[in-house]
């Protein structure tokens, strides 16, 4: 495997596998990269959202018209399923700024 020399200090591992019918061996690298960027935090539901009344009603609303728009699309299930834990997620978010924003104009 030929790099340039700028590459070399993103060079992480490197492994050469077995040959298996021909006089060649595949060859993987691993290597660091400037553009990845862990992320910094992982969405979690606030659970106390789910103890309001006006909270689910609304979000039973919303999977309900969810279903009801997307059901006649074109599209498979595993992509409808997937697509409506996004649309959930984003309603959630939603209802905890206001509510934030809501207790922080209180103060």
């Amino acid at each position: 495997m030929f790099l340039t020399q700028s590459f070399l200090t993103a060079l992480q591992d490197s492994q050469v596998g077995n040959i298996t019918w021909s006089n060649h061996s595949p060859v993987g690298i691993c290597m660091k990269s400037s553009l990845f960027k862990p992320r910094e935090r992982t969405w979690r539901l606030n659970k106390s959202l789910l103890l309001e009344a006006d909270v689910s009603t609304t979000i039973k609303d919303l999977l309900t018209q969810y279903f009801i728009d997307n059901a006649d699309l074109e599209t498979t299930q595993t992509v409808l399923w997937e697509a409506h834990k996004s649309v959930i997620r984003r309603r959630f978010i939603a209802i905890g700024a206001n509510r934030k924003k809501a207790r922080s104009e209180e103060l």
